[in-house]
Formats: structure tokens, sequence, C-alpha cells
């Protein structure tokens, strides 16, 4: 694809921190499209997005500062709050074309009503057949000429040749065509419908254009997965520490009744720590009594 200047791809676009920028910082950087997500989320991480600032607030947001670009007449179509997705399929079909199919790209552009966003220019790309170019014809008469002289609209004797008016005529014909002269040509629309095959929904881009949201969600889930490990491994300390803990009871009540002869429960209710205590001084055949009786075990209580 010959693109202006013969650079290798058909825009850049420099990539700001939101955040630092309103600081007064400008931190970005130029990106091609089309790029790839595991690219663009180095760039992310290169201007801080993501970073936290001195309060400990997260840079999310980003915009587009400018954009170098190498499709003739695309830089006025192009906002700084761009979708990232749709920015690079619009780059990737961009490189579909051969150079006939792009320059009738480029002069639909100057003409077409449909580019009045990404996803529009987009769609256009797949309705070029709705407008018709006719290279080299730069002005009326050249158009008065094709019309009469090739096309063959009308008959006209060679004597009489010297006595039209192709430039009256051609203005005629481009008033009811609607025509326009570009820098590809005369270019005239067929009047045929405009297909919207992309309809704005990210889930209708292709899965290999998509660059935001793919990063956005493998990030997601890596701290998803980071947070599920960490709470795994605090549930793994505290259970450590509850079983030493319960040991280390058990332990103390074992030596205490191996030096007892009689085990006394005061109160009206034993709970599972009692129960313990009751079990170990049967192993160790130390009597156990109540002052009053034991009334009921409460269940509800546990060994913490």
């Amino acid at each position: 694809m010959g693109y202006a200047y013969d650079h290798d791809c058909p825009f850049e676009a420099f990539i700001t921190n939101l955040g630092k920028y309103n600081e007064g910082a400008l931190v970005g950087e130029w990106v091609k499209f089309p790029t790839t997500a595991e690219e663009l989320q180095k760039v992310f991480e290169r201007i801080g997005i993501g970073s936290k600032d001195d309060f400990g607030h997260p840079y999310k947001e980003w915009f587009i500062t400018d954009y170098d670009c190498y499709v003739d007449g695309l830089y006025e179509m192009l906002g700084e709050y761009e979708n990232l997705d749709e920015l690079n399929y619009l780059a990737s079909k961009l490189e579909e074309p051969d150079d006939h199919d792009y320059e009738h790209f480029q002069a639909a552009m100057q003409v077409s009503n449909y580019t009045g966003s990404v996803k529009e220019l987009i769609n256009l790309i797949d309705n070029l057949d709705k407008y018709e170019i006719y290279p080299g014809v730069e002005d009326y008469s050249d158009l008065g000429h094709y019309y009469i002289d090739e096309v063959g609209v009308m008959e006209i004797p060679e004597h009489l040749a010297n006595y039209i008016d192709y430039e009256a005529y051609g203005r005629d014909v481009a008033i009811d065509e609607m025509g326009q002269f570009t820098n590809y040509g005369y270019v005239r629309d067929t009047q045929e419908s405009f297909t919207e095959y992309y309809d704005g929904d990210r889930e209708s881009i292709p899965d290999e254009y998509r660059v935001f949201g793919t990063a956005e969600k493998s990030e997601e889930k890596t701290s998803v997965l980071k947070d599920l490990k960490e709470k795994q491994k605090e549930a793994s300390v505290k259970a450590q520490v509850n079983a030493d803990e319960f040991k280390d009871y058990i332990d103390m009540s074992e030596d205490m009744l191996r030096r007892s002869r009689i085990l006394v429960v005061c109160g009206t209710a034993v709970d599972e720590t009692v129960l313990t205590d009751i079990a170990i001084a049967n192993r160790f055949h130390v009597a156990s009594s109540t002052m009053r009786g034991v009334i009921s075990v409460d269940k509800s209580k546990k060994i913490e």
C-alpha cells in the first residue's frame, strides 16, 4: 500500500496520560496503527496509565493529543477521544484495499456524507461502489468532453464540434448528478444504498482487531487471580495459626490433667471447650463432676 511520504502505516496517534496532562505534564507516546493489545498495554505502562499519583490515586484516563495521518483527508476526521478498538479496526481495513481502491476511498471521503465518525469511515471502505470516479477529469470542460466524446451521450458532427460549450454542458451534468471535483478526479454518487456492515458495537469488531478491551481484560484477570492467591494465602496462614493455638491448648490441658485427681465443671451449661477437657480427663482416668449438674451442652460455641 502506498501511503503518503512512503510511510508504513495509515496513521499514528499520540496517546496521552490525561491525569498528568491536567497536572501540567505532557506524558504520552506515538502509536502506529494498526497495533496489538500487547503493544498498547506496554505503551500504557510507559506513560503511567495504572500508576498512582502523589495522593495514591491511579491514573486511569487517556486521550489523543495529535495524529500523523498518511491517508489524504483523514486527519480532519479523527478526534481526541476516539475508541482505540475502532481506530485499530479502521487502520486494519485501510491495509486491505489495493492501490486503486485506496485512491477510490480517499476520493470518496471528499464527497461522502458518511465521514462523521470512525464507524462511518469503516463502513465507507465497504461501500466504495456507491461512488464512481473519473480520473483525470478536473473541471467542467473536462467533464463535458468526457460525456460527449467518450461516453457518447450525444453525437456531434465534426464541423459543429467547435461550437459546443463543453464547459457549460459539464456544469449542467455536475449539478444534475451532484458530482464534485477532487484531487483524484470527478466523483459522483451512484445513488446506491449505503450499507451499514459495522454497527458501532464493540462486539461487532473481529477479535483480532480489538486492542484496548483485550489488554484491559487481561490486566483485570491478572488482578483477580492475584487477589485470589493473596486471600488463599491469608486463609492458609489463619488456619495454621488456629491449628497451632488448638494444639497448644490441648498440650496445656493434658499437662494440667495429668497432675489432677478430679475435674469439676462449674456453671449450668458446657460448650465444646469443656467437652474437650472432659474427654481428655477421661483419657487420663480423671473423674469429672459438676457442682450443680450439667443441664445442657451449648453446641453453638466453637473453639476459635
